[in-house]
């Protein structure tokens, strides 16, 4: 626990942000009313997250302790580990998956995310050590029931996906705990119940998300993306530039887990085992058939924490068909250098996509009166605002997307004209101007069009100067011809 804070700590309180971040720093900045309205509707999200941000807020508004709310998750979310792994991998020391979970990459992460996924993970495993404690558990009491039914009721309020989870529990009592169908059908009612104004919402929201999307994304691209976040989750190697090793590598894993886990399930299957195998399957099926909805940039990497620590348990769970200690801590320190590695390597730049608080200041140290700041695409003003201190006004390309409804084709550039007119708009008699382009020219198979926008630069404006950041970020002075 002290690892994962620490290791947060030192990376979360130097990092800057990302503009999803400053969609929640926007949501969470007045008062919790705002926040409900904006997650439903701007956010497209269940609202506990935000609405829980915008107290915590309350006592400091500032980004660090926004931040903090997310890295005071993770050690909660080693402990919660270990516990899940005392109840369905009885056999093995829980301290080597919650090792694992100190330094995962997917957990660090997301606990220096100002968004909800800390959170989710930390609900993922209270399902999970609740479930066990109602429903393989012959001594549940009405008070360990109520805690599950409350744990499941807050999960469907911060993150929809969470509720594959229970849907995995549902068929685990089906198939392995038939003593406990009433008692499972009787929660899941009370929970249905109180969750029905938010699922009401969320077919609304879905139906939006889905709007978004830009054709059909099924068949081998699919299954080829779930394997490959699935496997990230586990093991990430992204970190290793030799691509062919880094595939193999990843390959050889996958098999060499599959196969033992079936081995072990015919074997000496164990109703743990086959609770955390349903559930994890389960829950991987579901999102594939999200991600089939919704379209690729619709559910993303970080949507999948949902099946990291079943996904890291089953793992664990596998390998105990060989009763080993020594094989069990040879896995765990093999994931644990996979994963520091990525941590090491996705932060040496203590920097996220679009490196803001490098180009704000780069910017305030270097610019002059009259130099309106553009910058592409338009959400990435957000996370340059809060750290730029200069003197000029920040004006986002093509248009200022504003927090009434989020829709990334109002980042896509229509035409010469429509930045021309933008730019009138915006600098008055300027001749020069910096111009910030962080690189994001897609939502998923939705194409902002950036070759318009340099054609438009290289043929009305000269480059004076041009600055690399973290990449593909760019920052360019340019003047008019």
């Amino acid at each position: 626990m002290a690892i994962s804070l620490a290791i947060s700590s030192f990376i979360g309180f130097q990092i800057d942000i990302r503009f999803d971040e400053g969609y929640t720093l926007n949501t969470t900045s007045r008062g919790i009313a705002y926040a409900i309205t904006q997650s439903l509707g701007f956010e497209e999200q269940a609202p506990l997250y935000f609405v829980l941000l915008s107290i915590w807020r309350m006592a400091d508004s500032s980004l660090l302790f926004a931040r903090l709310f997310s890295i005071l998750m993770a050690p909660l979310i080693v402990w919660a580990t270990a516990e899940t792994a005392k109840r369905y991998i009885r056999d093995l020391d829980p301290l080597l998956p919650a090792a694992v979970m100190a330094v995962s990459s997917q957990m660090i992460w997301s606990s220096i995310e100002i968004r909800l996924y800390a959170l989710m993970l930390l609900l993922s495993c209270l399902i999970l050590i609740t479930f066990y404690d109602v429903f393989l558990n012959t001594s549940a009491s009405y008070r360990r029931v109520s805690l599950f039914i409350l744990v499941c009721i807050a999960a469907i309020h911060t993150q929809y996906f969470l509720g594959f989870l229970m849907v995995g529990c549902g068929i685990v009592v089906l198939i392995a705990a038939r003593q406990s169908i009433r008692s499972f059908a009787l929660s899941t009612f009370v929970i249905t119940l109180a969750s029905l104004p938010i699922i009401y919402i969320m077919a609304g929201q879905a139906s939006e998300v889905h709007g978004h999307s830009d054709g059909v994304f099924g068949g081998i691209l699919l299954i080829r993306s779930i394997y490959q976040l699935t496997t990230a989750m586990i093991i990430p190697l992204e970190w290793i530039t030799n691509d062919l090793l880094r595939s193999w590598a990843i390959r050889l894993f996958a098999f060499v887990v599959f196969i033992v886990l079936i081995v072990r399930l015919t074997k000496r299957p164990g109703r743990e085992t086959v609770a955390l195998t349903t559930i994890t399957f389960v829950t991987l099926i579901l999102l594939l058939t999200a991600n089939y909805y919704l379209g690729n940039h619709g559910i993303q990497h970080r949507h999948f924490s949902v099946a990291l620590i079943p996904l890291v348990l089953i793992t664990f769970a596998a390998f105990q068909y060989f009763k080993s200690r020594s094989v069990s801590f040879g896995l765990a320190a093999m994931l644990m250098i996979a994963n520091l590695g990525h941590v090491v390597w996705a932060n040496w730049d203590i920097a996220k996509p679009g490196d803001a608080k490098r180009v704000a200041s780069y910017i305030t140290d270097n610019e002059s009166e009259n130099e309106p700041v553009l910058i592409f695409h338009a959400d990435a003003v957000l996370s340059i605002r809060e750290f730029y201190r200069g003197k000029n006004r920040l004006v986002p390309l093509p248009q200022e997307n504003s927090f009434d409804e989020w829709d990334p084709r109002n980042n896509v550039i229509r035409s010469e004209e429509q930045l021309s007119a933008a730019i009138s708009n915006a600098s008055g008699d300027a001749k020069r101007f910096w111009l910030v382009n962080d690189g994001w020219c897609a939502q998923g198979t939705l194409k902002f069009n950036c070759e318009i926008l340099e054609d438009f630069i290289s043929k009305n404006f000269q480059v004076i100067d041009e600055r690399e950041f973290l990449k593909p970020t760019t920052v360019r002075l340019i003047e008019r011809r």
